[in-house]
């Protein structure tokens, strides 16, 4: 058995934070200290030192909302780009008889497909091709012809 406990992540995170902390109350007494130093009464260093402070802060709101807004338009633009591009593959692209849809929808058609092929092509014995049979009867390059993919397709 170990004689020393590890300290998990959260604790050396924690332990870690509260140093930050620290240091940073440091630094502010520090200046506060330099300023009342300089001749500055400790009620008007520590009002300047609070007027530092919404200050700094006042920039970090300001930064983050510039990023905040930056990835908004980034998200934007990759969900309209992504848009047009699944809308063109399904306008211009098409496997056989099965456009390009979502996976679900996809897998139930080639699932119809298969079960198509196997009920006009495909009778072990009753087939009398020399060729094995395709799995996709319209996507075949071999059956396109005899097995177009939709009525307006001949």
């Amino acid at each position: 058995m170990k004689t020393a406990a590890q300290t998990t992540f959260p604790e050396r995170l924690g332990r870690a934070l509260g140093r930050l902390w620290r240091g940073c109350v440091r630094m502010d007494r520090r200046a506060m200290q330099a300023l009342v130093a300089k001749g500055w009464k400790p009620g008007v260093a520590k009002g300047v030192m609070l007027l530092v402070k919404i200050a700094a802060f006042g920039v970090l709101l300001y930064a983050a909302f510039w990023m905040a807004l930056l990835l908004l338009c980034i998200v934007v633009v990759a969900s309209f780009l992504a848009s047009l591009v699944i809308r063109r593959l399904r306008t211009f692209v098409t496997v056989g008889s099965i456009r390009l849809l979502s996976a679900s929808d996809r897998l139930g058609a080639m699932w119809r497909a298969v079960l198509r092929c196997r009920k006009r092509d495909f009778r072990p014995g009753h087939s009398g091709k020399s060729k094995p049979p395709a799995i996709f009867c319209a996507g075949s390059r071999d059956q396109a012809e005899t097995h177009p993919a939709s009525p307006g397709d001949e």
